[in-house]
């Protein structure tokens, strides 16, 4: 009996690489974005802290392959909303949209000085953490509600229909959000109106303390999207290029004038829900 041939983790790696078509340049990029996404949160956590930083903070540390894979799959004028953990999000647009060097580090400066309530920030200080955008270069803003910018996403995608252009948004939002009327609702009036919007399910499998085999009887968040004739895909969150091939496809798909897609990145938080919380639901391993 032949042996079943196994697939090595650079042959996988290498097949996505080829199929993509990515440069050692765009994947360097990849690779800095992540780290510094993982280097702003782990920052935040220490100012947190110390107390330097107050209010809420919902830290992304863990799920960086999601928005540095979704967001590499735009276009620089394509648009995005985001979450109440919504850095990694900011931090891969608004880098992606950077033109220079010295854009970036502007961009970088901007968004701690937002979250530091500074006139600086992106938001002059008044968004904070969960609040962050930039409209002028397609960033539409985080939310405090969960699954409140689900509908922003629609009626943008909407207004970019109606004005012919071919600009797709993407919507960032987590596996709580997937129990809200703002995402029935929304899927369905994207779905009848074909609309160019990419829903991203952030399945970092808690909805605050509340695991996600608690809350849906079936395993993919995707899945539901077939009640609205949308095609659902899980992939991989803590790989960035599969997430990012995924996205493409959707993109693609969107900007044909197709209609959305919605895509589930199976991730993991490494910190609580937010600074306060004590993480008592989940075992140490």
């Amino acid at each position: 009996m032949a042996k079943k041939k196994t697939v090595s983790t650079i042959e996988r790696v290498s097949a996505l690489i080829e199929e993509q078509a990515l440069s050692k340049e765009e994947l360097m990029g990849y690779l800095r974005q992540t780290v510094e996404i993982r280097a702003f949160e782990n920052n935040i956590s220490n100012l947190l802290g110390r107390a330097v930083l107050k209010g809420a903070s919902h830290l992304y540390a863990g799920e960086e392959a999601v928005a540095v894979g979704a967001i590499g799959a735009l276009q620089d004028d394509d648009l995005i909303t985001s979450t109440h953990r919504g850095h990694g999000h900011g931090h891969a647009h608004g880098d992606h949209a950077a033109r220079s060097a010295d854009d970036k580090q502007m961009h970088f400066n901007k968004m701690m000085a937002e979250v530091l309530g500074k006139s600086g920030g992106y938001c002059k200080g008044k968004g904070g953490s969960m609040h962050i955008a930039d409209v002028a270069h397609g960033n539409l803003g985080a939310t405090g509600i969960v699954g409140g910018n689900i509908p922003v996403a629609v009626g943008a995608a909407l207004a970019q229909k109606l004005m012919d252009t071919d600009k797709v948004v993407l919507c960032f939002f987590g596996d709580g959000a997937c129990n809200t009327g703002n995402f029935h609702e929304s899927l369905n009036m994207a779905s009848i109106w074909k609309l160019p919007v990419v829903f991203i399910v952030e399945n970092n499998m808690y909805a605050m303390s509340t695991p996600w085999k608690k809350s849906s009887v079936i395993p993919n968040a995707a899945e539901r999207g077939c009640a609205y004739g949308i095609p659902g895909k899980a992939v991989d969150g803590m790989d960035v290029l599969k997430v990012r091939g995924a996205v493409v496809k959707a993109v693609e798909r969107a900007r044909n004038g197709e209609g959305p897609s919605i895509i589930e990145a199976k991730t993991y938080r490494y910190h609580g829900h937010s600074h306060s919380d004590p993480r008592a639901y989940r075992t140490k391993e």
